[in-house]
This record gives C-alpha cells, sequence and structure tokens, in this order.
C-alpha cells in the first residue's frame, strides 16, 4: 500500500510541475531607443508637466536582473542631461510586465517601475522625491 501511495504522489507532483506556469523572463527599457516622456511632480517641482526623451544605454548587464548604465534625456524647455542609473528586477508584474527598481545615482530612487511586456511602455512610480514619470515609444 505504501508503494502506492508513493506512485500516486509522484504522479500528482509530476501533473502539477507540467501545468504550473513557467517562469518569466524580465523585460527591461530597450537600450538605445527613445522613449517619450512626461513627468508630473504634485508638488510642482523638478520638470512638472514636462515632457521629453530618454535613452539608457548600458554599461553593465548581469542578464536579466541588473541593468546599469547612463540615461540621456532632453526636455521640451532645452535642459539635457546624462546620469548614471541602475535598474534592480524585483519581479513579474501584471500582463506579462516586469518590475524594476530604479535608481538615479545621487538621486531619486524609483521603488516601482513597471516595463510592459512590449517594453513599449515604463511607468516610474513610488518615487522617493513623489515625482511620477512616464515613457513610451
Amino acid at each position: 500500500m505504501n508503494a502506492k501511495r508513493i506512485v500516486l504522489f509522484a504522479v500528482v507532483v509530476l501533473a502539477l510541475t507540467a501545468f504550473a506556469p513557467a517562469a518569466r523572463a524580465a523585460v527591461a527599457p530597450i537600450e538605445s531607443h527613445p522613449y517619450y516622456c512626461y513627468f508630473y511632480n504634485p508638488d510642482g517641482s523638478f520638470n512638472n508637466g514636462l515632457s521629453g526623451f530618454s535613452v539608457f544605454r548600458w554599461t553593465y548587464q548581469n542578464a536579466p536582473t541588473i541593468k546599469r548604465g547612463i540615461e540621456e534625456y532632453w526636455l521640451n524647455n532645452g535642459t539635457h542631461d546624462n546620469r548614471k542609473v541602475d535598474f534592480f528586477y524585483t519581479g513579474p508584474g501584471p500582463n506579462g510586465s516586469s518590475i524594476w527598481e530604479f535608481t538615479i545615482k545621487y538621486g531619486p530612487q524609483c521603488k516601482s517601475t513597471v516595463v510592459s511586456s512590449t517594453a513599449r511602455t515604463i511607468s516610474f512610480g513610488a518615487c522617493t522625491d513623489g515625482h511620477t514619470r512616464f515613457c513610451s515609444w
């Protein structure tokens, strides 16, 4: 009787693992692709209401969970900047998206940055300076 239970248990485990969803690969922003971005700050400070472009260029990748590099951005008010940034993958999001922590060196951190399943949109949320940013292409 014990052998039958062991075999039955093994069959159940195999069946469950066969039908379990596969782990999804992290989806990161597309390197060197311009994203059109809109900035919003509830307090009306830094870049509030401005739009512009961001381009990410990776200098280090521990695929697929860590991306480190330079963000070049241009705002419609003529501001241009290159800043060091890190993306750290924290897990899968809804509808095939990926959730990242985004950090600007010596700047804010956005703990809930969502990259869509196609990498066409990036939504920067839960930022330590209170701002939000939405980018797409």
